[in-house]
């Protein structure tokens, strides 16, 4: 390689110049662009800050809202159940009462007893401080 000339070196060195003040206009552009983009994180951040407590809100209440519904509705289903299950238990100890007063029930027809109907029409039919037998202690 010849050696260079003084052309040569005042050549590169406008060069070197001439890149260094591009390389100093990328950079400020770089500075410019990493400004922006700090700005627009902020604006990003607080704008999430403002909005997703209120979905977040929104979603939990949907959420809760949901589950309530569905909570109730068990409840709603038990309940009636339960509910059918206490007329029913009801109804039969009815009925069984019934059969008992009027002497209809297992028992009482297989061993012979009076009804309390009757033990009733008995003692009201009896004459004052007559004990019917059927009230005796002693029979």
């Amino acid at each position: 390689m010849p050696p260079m000339t003084q052309g040569d070196w005042d050549s590169t060195i406008d060069r070197l110049a001439t890149a260094t003040q591009d390389a100093r206009e990328v950079i400020a552009e770089a500075h410019g662009a990493t400004r922006d983009l700090r700005q627009a994180l902020a604006e990003a951040r607080d704008l999430l800050a403002r909005t997703v407590p209120d979905a977040v809100a929104a979603e939990v209440d949907a959420q809760v809202k949901s589950f309530v519904c569905t909570a109730v509705q068990g409840l709603s289903a038990d309940t009636r159940a339960a509910m059918d299950a206490a007329v029913a238990k009801v109804g039969r100890e009815f009925t069984r009462l019934e059969r008992l007063y009027l002497g209809t029930d297992a028992e009482s027809q297989r061993e012979g007893k009076p009804s309390v109907e009757a033990m009733i029409r008995r003692s009201l039919a009896a004459p004052a401080g007559a004990i019917p037998p059927a009230f005796r202690k002693d029979r």
